[in-house]
């Protein structure tokens, strides 16, 4: 069996490899590679051995890739048919699709460009919740140079579904002519 273990149904859990291998004297030759059972839209082959004869002694490299549907347990069966053999061999997969929460901010960097000293400039950011489950941002500080601030907090203790967003606005008041960076961390 192939357990793919907790998954956000957002992305792709990363292929894994199931080994076709030939232990016999003669050439196999893979006839068929597919995935049967009540979740197998959840589970891809991501390289199939379809057509490939492998030698004896040697494997073929089977690449099986989950990516839940849905938050909850996911099943599903790689059957594998040869030709010349009667019977299909078979690997049970599971995963699990786990709802997550997912913090992004609108941008990388603020550059408030050059300010006088007495004078501020203000940019804002953008947090929002790419994820599947809801996002609360507990603390919101900014790290570095005290001439950095946070003006508005639009996003403390805000749960944020799924797709939401809220605003932080943040102030750059210097108080020397010399080149100054902090930055904002969400907790």
């Amino acid at each position: 069996s192939l357990d793919f273990g907790a998954q956000d149904p957002r992305a792709a859990a990363p292929p894994r490899a199931i080994q076709i291998g030939n232990e016999g004297r003669r050439e196999l030759e893979v006839a068929d590679v597919g995935v049967d059972g009540q979740d197998a839209r959840s589970f891809t082959i991501a390289s199939s051995c379809n057509g490939v004869r492998i030698r004896p002694g040697l494997a073929c490299p089977l690449l099986v890739q989950f990516k839940p549907d849905r938050v909850g347990p996911h099943a599903a069966t790689v059957v594998i048919r040869a030709r010349d053999i009667k019977e299909s061999l078979s690997v049970s997969l599971r995963g699990e699709g786990t709802a997550a929460p997912v913090a992004r901010l609108s941008a990388n960097s603020i550059d408030f460009g050059e300010v006088e000293i007495g004078a501020s400039a203000s940019g804002q950011v953008t947090l929002r919740n790419d994820g599947s489950a809801p996002l609360t941002a507990t603390a919101l500080a900014t790290e570095g140079d005290s001439d950095f601030r946070i003006l508005r907090d639009g996003c403390r203790s805000v749960a944020l579904a799924p797709g939401a967003s809220c605003m932080v606005e943040l102030r750059f008041a210097p108080s020397a002519a010399v080149g100054k960076q902090a930055r904002l961390l969400v907790h």
